[in-house]
C-alpha cells in the first residue's frame, strides 16, 4: 500500500512540475503580450500585493498540490508579479471607464 501511495505522489509531482513550467511560460507570455504599462502607474494604496499572496498561501499544507502551490508562491518573481498586477489594474480600470458604469 505504501508503494502505491508513493507512486501516486510521484505521478502527481511530475504532473505538477509540467504544470509549473506551463504556468511560468503562460505568465511570461501574458506579461509580454499586454500593452506596456507606464512607469508612473500606481496601484491603489489599499491594494496590498503581499497580502494577496499571503491569503492564498497554505500555512499547513496537507496535500501535495497545496505544497506545490506554496512553492509557486515562493518562487514568484516579485518584479514580474508587480508588473502583471499593474497591467491588470490598468486594463480593468480602462474597461470600467469605457463601460460608463
Amino acid at each position: 500500500m505504501q508503494l502505491i501511495q508513493e507512486s501516486i505522489d510521484n505521478v502527481e509531482m511530475n504532473e505538477n512540475v509540467t504544470s509549473q513550467e506551463e504556468f511560468d511560460s503562460e505568465f511570461d507570455e501574458l506579461i509580454l503580450n499586454k500593452s506596456s504599462v507606464k512607469d508612473d502607474l500606481t496601484l491603489p494604496d489599499d491594494l496590498n500585493l503581499d497580502q494577496i499572496l499571503d491569503r492564498i498561501y497554505f500555512n499547513d499544507p496537507v496535500t501535495a498540490m497545496q505544497d506545490h502551490a506554496n512553492r509557486i508562491i515562493n518562487d514568484i518573481n516579485k518584479i514580474k508579479y508587480i508588473q502583471f498586477c499593474k497591467k491588470e489594474y490598468a486594463f480593468y480600470s480602462a474597461l470600467i471607464g469605457s463601460s460608463n458604469t
